[in-house]
């Protein structure tokens, strides 16, 4: 019976600490409500949307989201956090891959994704960032 108990504690401690690791990743992207186009090569008052993805180079969730995208022909911009960890601190990425929806005139984040994209996630990226019909 101990040892029931044990492992039971185990699995609690487990599941508790995977959901604080979870929302902790979320809660940092989540953060990120605006960021400077300037940064990333726009010109001030620069028209349109664009995906921004942070990524690294051994993140295969990173790769999955680049090629969803690219397939959807929106547009893509890719930081490689390792290549420019300015912008990786200046905007507190700690996880890739992270995917932002921004509209480039205001720099205001319309959407974030982390992991592995999922289709809802996909088709949602793309209807945000797809030209009016």
């Amino acid at each position: 019976m101990d040892r029931v108990g044990i492992v039971v504690g185990v699995l609690v401690v487990v599941a508790i600490g995977w959901m604080l690791y979870k929302r902790s990743r979320v809660a940092v992207a989540a953060g990120i409500d605006r960021v400077n186009p300037a940064d990333f090569g726009f010109e001030p008052g620069a028209e349109g949307r664009t995906a921004l993805l942070f990524s690294s180079p051994y993140c295969r969730a990173c790769a999955h989201w680049r090629e969803a995208l690219e397939q959807s022909g929106v547009a893509l911009l890719t930081v490689d956090v390792s290549v420019r960890g300015d912008l990786a601190n200046r905007y507190k990425i700690r996880s890739t891959p992270l995917v932002l929806a921004v509209a480039l005139h205001n720099g205001v984040v319309l959407a974030h994704y982390t992991d592995e994209p999922k289709p809802e996630e996909v088709e949602h990226m793309v209807s945000l960032l797809s030209p009016a019909l």
